[in-house]
């Protein structure tokens, strides 16, 4: 139970160093522990209000993974649904390990963190309620779900 509240609080000290700048502000900031065996068709989503219509805003993906997860990188599919409902899509890959197999994301033990920018596309000009879909991209030759990714975040920062 220790490990779990290290793993946390480390977490969250990482997330919070990398987020921090005199330029930029954390908006909306969440994450979700995914199933131990992700399916693809197991939706990762995150809703948020904005009303912020005129800065510029860009989305950061978190990947939480252990050292059990097979591979080097993973792909996801992300949506964004607007209030009045317009859908936008971007498909996002986010390396975990180099090419020698080692862990590229922070982190202690066997769970690392990975952050990427994603979303260029995504536009936020409507105030309201979005939402925002992930799911997993990754096919499995033997139909098993996906092991080796503990969690799932998101941020929204203004520019």
């Amino acid at each position: 139970m220790k490990n779990l509240n290290l793993v946390g609080l480390t977490f969250a000290l990482l997330s919070t160093l990398l987020f921090s700048s005199c330029n930029s502000e954390v908006v909306y900031s969440n994450q979700q522990s995914v199933p131990d065996e992700w399916e693809s068709t197991a939706l990762i989503q995150f809703e948020f209000e904005h009303s912020d219509t005129i800065s510029n805003h860009q989305f950061v993906l978190s990947v939480r993974n252990n050292t059990d997860y097979e591979y080097q990188n993973i792909f996801f599919f992300v949506k964004l649904i607007s209030p009045d409902g317009i859908i936008s899509l971007d498909t996002v890959e986010c390396q975990l390990a180099d090419y020698r197999g080692k862990w590229l994301g922070a982190g202690f033990g066997k769970i690392k963190e990975v952050s990427i920018t994603f979303g260029s596309e995504f536009v936020l000009n409507r105030a309201g309620k979005y939402e925002v879909v992930i799911e997993h991209a990754m096919r499995s030759i033997n139909n098993e779900g996906l092991k080796g990714i503990e969690d799932i975040g998101i941020q929204l920062i203004r520019n």
